[in-house]
């Protein structure tokens, strides 16, 4: 068996695998068509992307994929207005954010008879049928718990975000402040500081020039939180650069292998450069959401929200089997 086929099993539960088998076998569809929009070019995107395509021929569905080079707005507007144009039966959306704009599109797709499916970042209940992601609330959550353990339970940290229109990125940071404040609600003081959030836009470079402004407008901070991927390696590349491996500790959002300029999420970890992250599912994304098209289009009723599984990986487990495998959905 394929490695990447493996994701669907470690990170499902009994139930959503038993589905996957029951919706394996069934009539040609190859006159269906699944339009699927992701955010952008991305290495996370590519991951979804191969699970939409696996599971398209796996039921002989013609599936056409879309992504602009950075997160547009507009371009996915594009994209499904041609949905519309090519008579598509599902789009598979990762939506960039919550606008009015995207929103309006989706719904004129709903009123051409195509049914709405979101993928990673929710979107308003009536624009949609199904949201298949991370629950990132209880990402932020678990960020949270494992950082305050790094830093001792005592200190300030600063936060990183992406889009803060984002429901991703409003989701996660919700849950890191939330948990935070638990913690000080146990304490007569509060004991860890959220002192400032900046925004990297999701973009590397931005991200860690925020990150650097971070650092030098609180010389007493211990740790930052980041929201994904382009946040948490501008981060990595930061605290790297200004030597603070060893007094700032960092916990970020979604595996990543090296790229131009920056380590991968592996190397950093192992270094102590980045002390632990959250690894998604986007293979499981791409693939469920095309898998639960097809009952869609066979006239099934689908559960509205998805839950595809979370995993926190540091330089404890990062050697485990089936972490190596999450953090790597396209090897075969």
């Amino acid at each position: 068996m394929k490695k990447n086929k493996l994701i669907k099993f470690i990170a499902l539960g009994a139930l959503t695998v038993s589905f996957i088998f029951a919706g394996g076998c069934g009539e040609d569809k190859e006159d269906h068509h699944i339009a699927v929009i992701c955010k952008s070019s991305d290495e996370y995107w590519k991951s979804a992307k191969k699970g939409a395509e696996d599971a398209g021929e796996e039921m002989g569905i013609k599936i056409t994929y879309n992504a602009s080079e950075k997160e547009d707005v507009s371009a996915q507007v594009k994209y499904v207005n041609n949905a519309i144009a090519d008579k598509a039966d599902v789009i598979v959306i990762a939506p960039v954010q919550d606008s009015d704009e995207l929103a309006d599109a989706l719904k004129k797709a709903q009123s051409n008879n195509i049914h709405i499916i979101i993928i990673d970042s929710d979107m308003r209940e009536e624009v949609r049928e199904s949201c298949i992601s991370t629950n990132n609330t209880y990402g932020g959550a678990i960020s949270a718990r494992k950082l305050a353990e790094f830093i001792g339970n005592k200190g300030d940290i600063g936060i990183i975000t992406h889009a803060p229109t984002s429901a991703t990125a409003i989701e996660r940071k919700n849950g890191f402040i939330k948990q935070i404040d638990e913690y000080n609600s146990e304490s007569d003081v509060p004991v860890l500081n959220i002192v400032a959030t900046e925004n990297g836009d999701g973009d590397i470079q931005q991200s860690k020039e925020a990150t650097i402004k971070l650092i030098n407008e609180n010389p007493d901070l211990k740790a930052i939180f980041a929201t994904n991927q382009g946040g948490t390696i501008g981060a990595c590349l930061a605290i790297d650069e200004l030597d603070k491996a060893d007094s700032v500790q960092i916990v970020g959002f979604d595996s990543f292998s090296k790229g131009d300029g920056y380590e991968s999420a592996k190397d950093y970890t192992e270094s102590g450069v980045l002390d632990g992250f959250i690894v998604q599912n986007p293979y499981n994304m791409g693939y469920l959401g095309v898998r639960y098209a097809k009952d869609i289009m066979d006239g099934q009723t689908i559960a509205t929200a998805i839950d595809t599984g979370a995993t926190l990986v540091t330089a404890e487990n990062i050697h485990d089997s089936d972490v190596k495998l999450i953090m790597n959905p396209m090897l075969n």
